[in-house]
């Protein structure tokens, strides 16, 4: 499969290998965001294996960017981590999903030690129990709707 997700007791690591299409990728989401364990859901971990093709249309952006924002990712506050050393895969993942805070890191490690870290540091979240990274990555840095590392 060209997909995997691993569920974890905070949020999901996702594994793209292969050649994923828009289809697959939409299809995924919707899938997640059925599963009742995304109530839970604070962080998100992408990952991209070396080589992969994702073939993606601006239509299909387009219902991603949509599927985001009607499961409300950033209203949320759900911590969303890309991992990837692929310079043209960075530059469409910092001109598409910008309902989220996106944070993009070379090494799965590096993601997760971010992700400790805005964890730990809000052990008494709001009453919804909603990471704000606001509060620990600066709000200028949200409105821009991309942050790489």
């Amino acid at each position: 499969m060209a997909i995997e997700i691993v569920w974890e007791p905070m949020g999901y690591h996702k594994r793209y290998c292969g050649t994923v299409t828009g289809t697959e990728i939409a299809d995924s989401v919707r899938a997640q965001i059925a599963d009742p364990r995304f109530d839970g859901v604070r962080y998100a971990i992408n990952e991209y294996e070396p080589g992969l093709v994702i073939a993606v249309d601006p239509t299909q952006i387009a219902e991603l960017e949509l599927l985001e924002k009607t499961a409300g990712y950033r209203a949320r506050g759900i911590l969303i981590t890309y991992v990837t050393q692929d310079p043209a895969l960075i530059s469409i993942l910092s001109s598409v999903y910008l309902q989220s805070l996106m944070l993009i890191y070379p090494k799965v490690s590096e993601a997760r030690a971010c992700i400790r870290g805005l964890l730990s540091q809000n052990q008494t979240p709001d009453p919804e129990g909603r990471l704000d990274p606001a509060l620990y990555l600066g709000v200028n840095e949200l409105t821009t709707g991309t942050i790489s590392h």
